[in-house]
């Protein structure tokens, strides 16, 4: 089982999320990653680094959006619980 990775990449501007009530989805979707959460400049991402390297999704995402800063770490331990459990039905 590959351990997934996180990406957190700061960007310039607010981002937004094309959900009822936000006025326009500005948030970069990255080939091979899963949009976990954002908040305001931030937006954390996961990955499997089998499928796609890191430098790939920020370069994508730089390719489109101004980025400030960038941070990848593995899932903690209780991430890694947490899916367990969900992909159990637990």
């Amino acid at each position: 089982m590959t351990e997934e990775r996180r990406l957190i990449i700061d960007f310039a501007e607010m981002m937004e999320s094309d959900r009822p009530g936000h006025s326009h989805g500005v948030i970069p979707e990255l080939r091979g990653a899963r949009l976990v959460s954002y908040d305001g400049k931030q937006a954390v991402y996961t990955f499997d680094p089998d499928k796609v390297k890191a430098s790939e999704l920020i370069k994508e995402a730089a390719s489109s959006f101004e980025v400030e800063d960038i941070l990848t770490h593995n899932a903690s331990i209780e991430e890694i619980i947490a899916r367990l459990y969900h992909a159990l039905g637990i």
